[in-house]
C-alpha cells in the first residue's frame, strides 16, 4: 500500500498536475451547479445526492416533486455526476496527500477515494431507483439512503481532514 500511495499521490500532487485535477474539479462543478440550480428554480427541491435520511418514503416523494421536467434535469445531473467522483477523489486525496506529505497521515488520501466509489455505487442505484419511479423497491431506496449517508461521511470527513491539516501547517508556519 505504501508504494501505490507514495506513487500515486506523488505524481498526482506535482504541481501541473494538482492544478489540473483542481481545474477539472472546478469545472466539473461548475456544470453540476448550473442544472442543480435549474433543478431548484423548477422544483423548489435539493437532489437526493447530498441529503441525509433518504429512503423508501423521501426518494419517490422527492421525484415526485421533481415532475417530468426535473427528472429530465437531474438525469443530466447524474451524467456530470460520472465525473464528479473521480475528480474529487483525485484531487482531494492529492491535497490531503501534499499536507501530510512524508507522516503516516498520508494515507488519509485514500478517504476521498472511498467516498468516489460509495459515489459511484450511488449513482448507480439512483438511477436503478429513477427507472422504477414511481414503483421504487422499498429496500432499493433503503439502501440507496445508506449509500448517501457513507458516502457524505466519507466526503465531509475528507474536506474536514484538508481543513485540519491546512490549519495545523499554517499554525506550524507562525511559530517558525
Amino acid at each position: 500500500m505504501k508504494t501505490i500511495t507514495d506513487n500515486l499521490f506523488i505524481f498526482l500532487s506535482k504541481k501541473p498536475n494538482i492544478f489540473i485535477l483542481g481545474g477539472i474539479f472546478i469545472l466539473i462543478n461548475i456544470l453540476v451547479m448550473i442544472s442543480v440550480m435549474e433543478l431548484d428554480e423548477l422544483t423548489g427541491a435539493a437532489i437526493p445526492d447530498t441529503a441525509f435520511g433518504i429512503n423508501d418514503t423521501t426518494l419517490p416523494e422527492l421525484f415526485t416533486v421533481f415532475g417530468a421536467k426535473g427528472i429530465e434535469v437531474y438525469q443530466q445531473i447524474i451524467i456530470y455526476d460520472l465525473l464528479l467522483p473521480i475528480s474529487y477523489a483525485l484531487f482531494f486525496g492529492a491535497i490531503i496527500f501534499l499536507l501530510y506529505r512524508g507522516s503516516k497521515f498520508k494515507y488519509l488520501a485514500w478517504i476521498p477515494v472511498c467516498a468516489s466509489i460509495f459515489d459511484y455505487i450511488e449513482n448507480y442505484l439512483l438511477a436503478n431507483c429513477l427507472s422504477q419511479f414511481p414503483n421504487i423497491n422499498n429496500e432499493l431506496a433503503n439502501i440507496t439512503g445508506s449509500i448517501i449517508s457513507i458516502k457524505l461521511v466519507f466526503l465531509i470527513s475528507s474536506l474536514l481532514i484538508i481543513i485540519v491539516a491546512s490549519v495545523q501547517m499554517l499554525l506550524l508556519s507562525k511559530r517558525k
